[in-house]
């Protein structure tokens, strides 16, 4: 027989286990449509400054910077403070 403490730690797990599944596909659809816009807000903004007369390299080189602000690596580096591991080894 359970004691009521073990009762709500079970509920717990189970609403967990019932919302994480749609609450990590929300958030990874929401990342994508970021990362789309981005990029597309990026090509915008190099575009700019080549009609502005901006050498094409350096207008690349500003454009990536731009971009690489939402890189799911930066991302992560910022959100563990730097910690991220590198070459995908968890």
């Amino acid at each position: 027989m359970r004691t009521e403490g073990e009762d709500d730690k079970v509920k717990l797990f189970a609403s967990v286990v019932a919302y994480a599944p749609g609450l990590v596909l929300r958030t990874g659809v929401a990342f994508l449509r970021m990362k789309r816009r981005m990029r597309k807000t990026s090509r915008s903004f190099e575009k700019g400054l080549l009609s502005r007369g901006m050498p094409p390299e350096l207008a690349r080189r500003l454009a990536l910077s731009y971009e690489g602000d939402m890189r799911t690596r930066t991302l992560m580096k910022r959100l563990t403070g730097g910690t991220f591991p590198r070459g995908g080894a968890w």
